[in-house]
């Protein structure tokens, strides 16, 4: 995708209030995600285990960001302009399913670019695996194919065809040595959120 791609981040008034004090943007391990089927509740971790890469890695290794790319499915438009449309509405607006699930209690959406993201975390972290790309959804009966992925980490980019309205845009990151706190926050530095 090219590096002026917008995502976006709904974010609760505190977590917002944060970001513009210290100016951090925050990676969670991904075993505090509230969704019991992301990939490492499941045969992730298990198959982990026996990949050269990760054996030494356990459930609290993964750290994630999850930005959303704000799209909607051509398919569901009958016209290229109601599709145009209807990205530019939801880019202006957002989408009332974020806000009811990030943002119940006051909060604001950012947005940034995926340069800016990047570079953030290429100045900010150090002794670190990174990986990032879009979620892709598919149906709770299809879990077997996550399982199957060709490699490990393609697992944590699937989700349940019910978050498809999130169109995400993912980053983990795996330090090489093992990190205490439950947070990795990376400084945004002269890359602005706006």
């Amino acid at each position: 995708m090219p590096e002026d791609t917008p995502l976006y981040k709904y974010l609760p008034i505190e977590s917002f209030l944060y970001l513009y004090q210290f100016n951090r943007i925050n990676f969670t391990r991904i075993t505090s995600w509230p969704d019991a089927f992301e990939g490492a509740r499941y045969e992730f971790l298990k198959k982990a285990k026996k990949d050269k890469q990760f054996s030494e890695k356990g459930k609290n290794d993964f750290f994630g960001s999850c930005w959303s790319l704000q799209t909607e499915e051509l398919c569901l438009y009958d016209r290229l302009e109601d599709h145009q449309k209807a990205l530019e509405e939801l880019r202006r607006n957002g989408s009332a399913s974020m806000w009811d699930s990030y943002c119940r209690n006051n909060g604001v959406r950012i947005k940034t670019t995926l340069g800016k993201l990047n570079k953030i975390i290429a100045n900010s972290i150090n002794d670190t695996q990174a990986y990032r790309g879009n979620v892709y959804y598919e149906p709770v009966d299809s879990w077997e194919k996550t399982i199957k992925t060709y490699d490990i980490v393609s697992a944590l980019f699937m989700k349940r065809i019910s978050f498809r309205h999130e169109a995400e845009y993912r980053y983990i990151i795996v330090p090489n040595s093992p990190v205490e706190e439950s947070i990795i926050p990376l400084e945004t530095g002269a890359y602005m959120i706006s």
